[in-house]
């Protein structure tokens, strides 16, 4: 134990003799770090939209204004027992008039229509959800049969742009993702290359130091550890300093992501704040693996002991 805390005790006092070659490293680290981190906000924005999305993806029937409650049910029960369909939702006459009024901002002439006909001309409806999406053509084409022909007026094809939205949607995230994974694996390189320097040149600084250790009975591992606390000391004080930049930014920015997908269950800085300690973590595991790697490399290559 003693001859641990006097490792750390010189790793930290070498990591304070070159404070501003520690200080760029750190910078460095923190750089790669963040990046990892918007690049994980990223995949959850996309990941969430695509929920979000796909949530909202249904598909409409409606039937003529003949068609009794009793046949309506009949067919709702129907597609219920289809092993594709997840609910049916019921949509009476006077609510789907309702819907169109609302839709239509209260236009006066629809209400001058409905006036001159006497009654309500529309029909009842059902909202099919599906347990996939490729399970609406298979609910379209159930319903296209000849025995609905004559009760059913309309079946909306709003799934169908849906899903071209969505195909759209998950190969810009696939894109973004992929984007934002090679440049963190570039800057993950430049952080390896930053450490590795940045040990070597403090291996350089103490060589009579080490010479001196060496001369008084120091072993190998007493000699390299210092470099490797110093490492971890990199690796750490670059996860702090990413989280305390990313939350306050996340934070600042969360509105603006509210505004964008409103109306969408998006919320990054919830996801964040759920999960800040598996973030930081994360984020110390990486830095300080990142950092021990490059400083085990520079000590094999130019320790001498």
């Amino acid at each position: 134990m003693v001859t641990l805390g006097r490792m750390i005790v010189f790793g930290v006092q070498t990591f304070w003799r070159n404070i501003w070659l520690s200080l760029v490293t750190v910078l460095i680290v923190t750089l790669n770090l963040f990046l990892m981190s918007v690049v994980l906000g990223l995949n959850v924005v996309g990941q969430q939209t695509l929920t979000a999305v796909k949530e909202r993806v249904n598909l409409s029937v409606y039937f003529t204004a003949t068609t009794s409650e009793d046949r309506v049910e009949t067919v709702r029960q129907e597609l219920l027992a289809r092993p594709e369909v997840e609910s049916v939702d019921l949509i009476s006459r006077a609510e789907r008039l309702e819907l169109l009024r609302r839709s239509q901002g209260q236009s006066n002439l629809i209400n001058a229509a409905i006036e001159a006909l006497g009654e309500n001309p529309l029909g009842a409806g059902l909202i099919v959800t599906a347990k996939t999406l490729d399970g609406y053509n298979a609910i379209a084409r159930f319903l296209q049969s000849d025995r609905y022909e004559t009760i059913i007026e309309d079946t909306g094809r709003e799934f169908e742009t849906n899903q071209t939205v969505i195909n759209r949607l998950t190969l810009i995230v696939g894109r973004i993702q992929g984007a934002s994974l090679w440049l963190t694996l570039l800057f993950g390189l430049i952080a390896v290359l930053m450490v590795f320097n940045a040990i070597r040149v403090t291996i350089y600084a103490h060589r009579e130091e080490i010479g001196i250790m060496k001369l008084v009975g120091a072993s190998d591992a007493f000699v390299r550890g210092p470099f490797v606390v110093t490492s971890l000391l990199y690796g750490l004080l670059a996860s702090l300093f990413t989280t305390i930049i990313f939350v306050p930014i996340l934070t600042i920015t969360n509105p603006f992501f509210s505004q964008f997908f409103a109306g969408y269950d998006v919320n990054i800085l919830g996801y964040v704040q759920q999960h800040l300690w598996q973030i930081l973590g994360l984020e110390v595991v990486v830095g300080c693996g990142l950092s021990v790697l490059s400083s085990l490399f520079a000590i094999g290559r130019y320790l001498r002991v």
